[in-house]
């Protein structure tokens, strides 16, 4: 395959206007191929550019018309230029392994080292060396991130819970990450449950979700809409500061760059929608974001009054965002057979927490947070109503747009496009437009019944692609190839 060269283009014209000729380029690009993407997809030879902008496109006689003595002159010998890519599905809520060049009181995320892990009781020593080496006060909020193998998930879900973390950490609220992301999983202590439920206890007690012990008690493992709560109510887990993360935010933005996304869009908290804006204020965003907002899911009282394209040309909201209506691997919402151990053959001694099989045990169909019937892994609390349903309700008629979301299983699939169904019923053409991330299992029936309410996928087929041999083993040659 030959090298590609990528260039933001705001608009390819096919042939040099008269206006353009008394102008001189910055730069030209010439002997290549120039894909214009105008209503012919127009190939042209050569592209001029004058302050960022596209000058000109056109053949290499006429645009080379357009040097000066100082015009950088690039030939491409053949090689192929395209307008910048627009990627409408990345996960760029956080700094994400860049995170690490941060000390942790700045990221406000403390690591814990699970290579050094055999028991649960070393994960509660670190956790209270941790808050001892920083002498953090009583009182304060504590979030730890984990980063756990497959087969250390029994540690996460069933050996640890709150009373095990009050042991290590008995005047603090603590939080944990699950080893899954955190909008699908939280491990709180009894000092966070408290002040938790004493806010929004109503809420959690109607739509939960949390797991319970045998005498039905809440055991501290959080999953969504509660879970959401921890994310955005910053009363609760302070975000970091934005001149300490937006740098970091900014590599990932290159790196973004770097393979010809000029704009991209995914959902983003609040506190990544000021470090943006921080970045955007000094001139840094290397990149534009289109990002769909996360506050108002899971947050009793939060702002609706948002308009969509709200925002500045760097940064702006496309849609509003439950960010995950189930989980990914052995987590997607399935209404279909699953086999768990052909997988766990398959992955060997590479099983991760995010794979088809590791934690199949604790969601035997998934996350399926679409369902009322599902109140969280095989130990949630019954919930007395669906958020998810009314929340998609209400953004219909706020008159909004939903996207930037991960529905990954085929029953979460087919009770989303239900939902909307109903929603359009209701108020016809309301979510057209609407959008949804991976095309990940989806019965071709409902890919019709998507079309006629005018929805959308983002897909990531290079990265569906190479999931496919567990696709396979997981539910067989038929519903890989369908």
């Amino acid at each position: 395959m030959r090298k590609q060269v990528w260039i933001a283009a705001m608009v390819m014209v096919v042939a040099i206007s008269v206006g353009y000729a008394q102008q001189t380029a910055d730069t030209i690009l010439h002997n290549g191929k120039i894909l214009t993407v105008d209503s012919q997809f127009s190939i042209a030879e050569a592209v001029a550019i004058l302050d960022s902008q596209i000058l000109a496109v056109g053949t290499n006689s006429d645009v080379l018309t357009l040097a000066g003595p100082d015009t950088l002159k690039i030939d491409l010998k053949g090689r192929t230029v395209t307008p910048g890519l627009i990627n409408t599905h990345v996960h760029l809520e956080s700094p994400r392994e860049y995170g690490r060049d941060l000390p942790p009181q700045q990221r406000r995320q403390f690591p814990l080292n699970f290579r050094a892990v055999r028991t649960k009781d070393d994960v509660l020593k670190q956790i209270k060396d941790i808050i001892a080496a920083f002498k953090i006060e009583p009182g304060e909020w504590v979030y730890f991130s984990t980063r756990p193998r497959g087969d250390q998930a029994g540690l996460i879900f069933d050996d640890l819970n709150r009373w095990e973390l009050d042991k290590a950490a008995p005047d603090n609220p603590i939080a944990l990450s699950g080893g899954i992301p955190v909008v699908n999983m939280m491990l709180i202590n009894s000092k966070a449950i408290e002040k938790l439920w004493n806010k929004y206890g109503d809420f959690i007690e109607t739509y939960g979700r949390y797991w319970i012990d045998e005498s039905g008690r809440p055991d501290g493992h959080l999953e969504a809409p509660a879970v959401r709560i921890l994310l955005e109510d910053e009363e609760f887990i302070p975000p970091p500061d934005p001149q300490h993360v937006a740098p970091l935010y900014r590599k990932n933005l290159e790196e973004r760059l770097a393979v010809g996304n000029t704009t991209i869009s995914g959902g983003l908290h609040t506190s990544s929608v000021r470090a943006y804006q921080w970045l955007e204020a000094r001139g840094e965003m290397p990149v534009r974001y289109g990002y769909g907002v996360m506050s108002t899911f899971g947050l009793p009282g939060a702002d609706r009054k948002f308009e969509m394209g709200a925002g500045t040309d760097m940064i702006w909201i496309t849609s509003m965002s439950s960010r995950a209506v189930d989980g990914a691997g052995s987590r997607m919402c399935i209404s279909i057979e699953r086999d768990s151990e052909a997988v766990a053959a398959a992955e060997g001694g590479d099983s991760q927490m995010m794979g088809l099989a590791a934690v199949s045990g604790w969601w035997p169909r998934g996350q399926c947070l679409m369902d009322i019937e599902y109140g969280g892994g095989t130990r949630g609390a019954s919930i007395k109503a669906n958020y998810f349903n009314e929340w998609y309700d209400q953004v219909a008629r706020d008159g909004l747009r939903s996207a930037n979301v991960h529905v990954s299983g085929n029953d979460s699939h087919s009770r989303l496009i239900s939902l909307l169904e109903r929603i359009d019923q209701a108020n016809p053409g309301s979510v057209r437009g609407w959008a949804m991330d991976h095309c990940t299992l989806i019965d071709p029936e409902d890919v019709l019944r998507a079309a006629k309410l005018g929805l959308m996928w983002s897909c990531s087929p290079l990265g569906e692609g190479d999931r496919a041999p567990m696709i396979a083993a997981a539910f067989g040659d038929k519903v890989a190839h369908s």
